[in-house]
């Protein structure tokens, strides 16, 4: 389990495949706890815990499909946000312009 910041998660979720993680998340910590609180994502504390979870993956292939189907489930329900953010800021900027 490395000591860095963590990978991006969604690229998986894309993908509806489950995720693992160490407990270094720092780089992206609100994605990973949304996904882990969505039931997408794992996170494990060290190798011990990452061997467990992926040998209990691969005996038990549906429990997988299932944690990556609510990955995937978890960042649809959040698709577009940017777009809606960006589309308030703009009506703020102009309604203080006027």
């Amino acid at each position: 389990v490395a000591k860095r910041g963590g990978h991006n998660p969604i690229e998986a979720a894309a993908y509806a495949k489950p995720v693992i993680m160490g407990p270094h998340i720092y780089n992206n910590p609100e994605i990973c706890h949304y996904l882990e609180d969505a039931g997408g994502l794992v996170l494990i504390n060290d190798q011990q815990e990452f061997e467990q979870q992926v040998e209990n993956w691969l005996a038990r292939p549906q429990q997988a499909q299932q944690v990556g189907d609510k990955a995937l489930l978890a960042i649809r329900k959040n698709q577009g946000v940017a777009k809606q953010l960006v589309h308030k800021l703009e009506k703020m900027i102009n309604e203080r312009s006027v």
